[in-house]
C-alpha cells in the first residue's frame, strides 16, 4: 500500500465521466507522473483526487484511510496539497500576505517556524516578501505558489503544469526544485506535466492517460524506452 492509493476511480464533471478505470499507488519519497495528450484527463485526475472534480466510482486512499468523499480542506488537513496550473496565488496581495492567508489556520508560533523552513528553501523569496505578487515574473510566482502549498508540510504535493509557459530556464529550475523536494526534503510529489520527456526522466513511476483511459503504468524508464507509446502519445 501507497502513501496514496487510487482504485478504479472514474472522474468528471456534472453527468460527464473525463476519466475511467484508473488505478494506481504512490509512494513515500517519490516523483509520480501522469503524462498524456492534451485533453486526456490530466488535470481532470488530480481534481477528482483532491475533491475539486466529481468522483463516480472507485476510491482513494491516503495514508491507508479511505478520504474519496472528503472536501479539499480536510483533504489539506490530512496532509494532501494540490498546486493548481493557474489562479494558485492573490496578484494584488504582497508575497508575504499570500504566504500569510496560505497558513491561516497556522498557530503564529508555528506559521514563522514554518516560514523560516519555506524561506530556507526558496532563499529567493527573502527579498521579495513586500513585493505585490502581480510585479513578480513567472518563475517567482510559480515559486511563491509551491512555497505557499509547502508551508503546511504536506506528505503529497500534487502539482498541475507547474512549467505552463515558463522559460525553458525557468522551467528546467522548476524540475530542479521539485526532484530536491522528493531527494531532500522527502516529499511525495505526483506530478502532471506537458513536458513529458523531462517529467519521466525525474520521474519514479508513470501513468499514461489517453482519453482518459490509463494504457501504461509502471516505472518511468520504462514509458521512456517503450518507443510506441512515447512516439505516439508523448511525441517523444
Amino acid at each position: 500500500m501507497g502513501l496514496l492509493d487510487v482504485e478504479d476511480l472514474s472522474v468528471g464533471y456534472g453527468k460527464m465521466e473525463i476519466v475511467n478505470g484508473v488505478s494506481f499507488s504512490a509512494y513515500k519519497n517519490e516523483i509520480f507522473v501522469i503524462v498524456g495528450p492534451n485533453g486526456s484527463g490530466k488535470s481532470t485526475l488530480l481534481k477528482g483526487l483532491f475533491g475539486l472534480a466529481k468522483v463516480f466510482r472507485g476510491r482513494v486512499l491516503f495514508n491507508g484511510n479511505e478520504v474519496t468523499s472528503l472536501p479539499p480542506h480536510k483533504k489539506s488537513l490530512l496532509g494532501l496539497a494540490y498546486l493548481p496550473q493557474l489562479g494558485n496565488t492573490f496578484e494584488n496581495l504582497s508575497v508575504y500576505e499570500n504566504l500569510v492567508l496560505a497558513a491561516h489556520d497556522l498557530p503564529r508560533d508555528k506559521f514563522e517556524e514554518r516560514l523560516s523552513d519555506i524561506l530556507g528553501i526558496f532563499p529567493a523569496l527573502r527579498n521579495l516578501l513586500r513585493r505585490k505578487v502581480k510585479t513578480l515574473s513567472g518563475g517567482e510566482r510559480q515559486m511563491l505558489a509551491l512555497a505557499m502549498n509547502l508551508l503546511r508540510n504536506p506528505l503529497v504535493l500534487m502539482m498541475d503544469e507547474p512549467t505552463a509557459a515558463l522559460s525553458p530556464k525557468l522551467a528546467a529550475q522548476v524540475f530542479n526544485q521539485i526532484q530536491a523536494l522528493r531527494n531532500e526534503h522527502g516529499l511525495t510529489i505526483i506530478l502532471v506535466e506537458q513536458n513529458a520527456l523531462k517529467a519521466l526522466e525525474i520521474g519514479d513511476r508513470a501513468l499514461l492517460l489517453v482519453s482518459g483511459q490509463p494504457k501504461f503504468y509502471g516505472a518511468s524508464k520504462e514509458l521512456l524506452e517503450n518507443r510506441e507509446l512515447a512516439k505516439l502519445y508523448l511525441g517523444i
